[in-house]
């Protein structure tokens, strides 16, 4: 989805935005491309380098991943209060600024 939402990242972006190593990240790129939902192009400045940008597939599928996310998140948290949903973003952001800190 991440790269339907910001065409064009290049794959140490994706993993550092993704929160996952690279060699992770590199797999999962991969099974995206040879499924056809991702391609990678040569940079227009270091033709070296490659971006990642969306078929017209993954940006025919990704309305549905984008409401399939927002309809778990939603189901996860239908039993917290606000307060409660609001202590838990804390919680989260909190972890995240932890993680990036490595």
């Amino acid at each position: 989805m991440r790269i339907c939402e910001q065409p064009g990242l290049f794959l140490d972006e994706l993993a550092n935005e993704m929160k996952v190593d690279r060699t992770t990240n590199f797999r999962a790129v991969n099974n995206l491309i040879k499924r056809g939902y991702v391609e990678k192009r040569a940079d227009s400045s270091n033709r070296k380098v490659r971006r990642l940008f969306p078929t017209d597939l993954g940006i025919k599928v990704y309305p549905e991943l984008h409401e399939c996310e927002s309809n778990i998140a939603e189901r996860a948290m239908s039993d917290l209060s606000d307060g409660e949903r609001l202590v838990l973003q804390e919680l989260l952001v909190k972890i995240t600024k932890k993680i990036e800190l490595k």
